[in-house]
């Protein structure tokens, strides 16, 4: 049985690392980043099931990234964060 996979796109390192380590010890797969522009990277290449994304970013906002997200993949699954 493969994991559930959940891409954390957040800037803020403590609380990406708390996410982090809760989701991995309910059995998920993690993949963490800091910024939408990595985020929209590794959405690209990776199969991931749900996205935790944040409001506010630097450079890219996360509505930006969450337009980008939902171009890519309509079906896709991602809860925003702020």
């Amino acid at each position: 049985m493969n994991q559930a996979s959940v891409l954390i796109i957040e800037d803020n390192d403590d609380l990406a690392f708390t996410l982090t380590k809760v989701l991995k010890k309910e059995g998920y797969s993690v993949l963490s980043v800091k910024s939408a522009e990595e985020g929209i990277s590794t959405f690209q290449k990776e199969l991931v099931d749900l996205v935790l994304l944040d409001l506010k970013l630097p450079k890219m906002n996360g509505l930006v990234a969450l337009e980008h997200l939902k171009e890519m993949d309509p079906e896709s699954v991602i809860i925003m964060m702020t």
